[in-house]
């Protein structure tokens, strides 16, 4: 499962792109447009909600130290058969 499946799942509608506010309810967004003719140009669309996320996006990236390979970022956390879970017994003071 990735974030976009938790996203679909959740009715939520996923637009790329650079965005701004035009007011408290409302964001304007330019998104390249890919046309037939190879001449990238972009479309600017306003949407209205309640709620609006601008998440600005990133890849995670692993640390290079002995033991990586042992190791998974958030993106492969959601890809586990089974999820993990903690409690605070999990953790002991030595």
């Amino acid at each position: 499962m990735t974030y976009a499946n938790n996203w679909d799942d959740s009715g939520i509608e996923v637009v790329i792109g650079i965005a701004s506010f035009v007011d408290a309810r409302t964001v304007a967004v330019e998104s390249p447009n890919d046309d037939d003719d190879g001449i990238g140009s972009s479309e600017k669309r306003e949407y209205t909600a309640n709620n609006i996320l601008v998440a600005c996006g990133g890849e995670p990236d692993m640390p290079k130290i002995p033991g990586v390979e042992y190791c998974i970022t958030s993106d492969g956390f959601f890809d586990l058969e089974q999820q993990v879970t903690m409690s605070s017994d999990t953790f002991t003071d030595s």
